[in-house]
């Protein structure tokens, strides 16, 4: 939280080949915890028995229109702040409220 806090300086790098949103957009299926909730969610809510297929596809259908919404929503976000990360005070309040937000988080761990 401190490195992230008082850091003073940009790196202007310029990257050949960027990612592309498409490219955000595909990564976030294959994300380790997203497949691990899918699984927990699988394992809660559908139970066994003559229903099994109605309740899979109900569950199936929920998380898929809520996990199009997330990453969506996060990419456009992501690519909304881009603008402003060549502005050195966005990127000093961003850093102090990232590391604000880490410190409540860990705090948040132990209570």
């Amino acid at each position: 939280a401190y490195k992230i806090s008082f850091q003073n300086k940009i790196e202007q790098r310029r990257v050949a080949n960027p990612v592309k949103f498409i490219d955000t957009f595909t990564f976030q299926f294959i994300n380790p915890k997203g497949v691990i909730i899918g699984i927990t969610t699988i394992s809660t809510f559908v139970e066994a028995g003559s229903n099994y297929l109605l309740h899979s596809l109900i569950v199936v259908g929920v998380s898929s229109c809520v996990a199009v919404t997330s990453i969506t929503t996060w990419c456009l976000i992501g690519k909304f702040l881009r603008r402003f990360a060549t502005n050195e005070k966005f990127i000093q309040r961003f850093n102090y409220a990232m590391s604000v937000l880490l410190i409540l988080c860990v705090i948040m761990f132990y209570i």
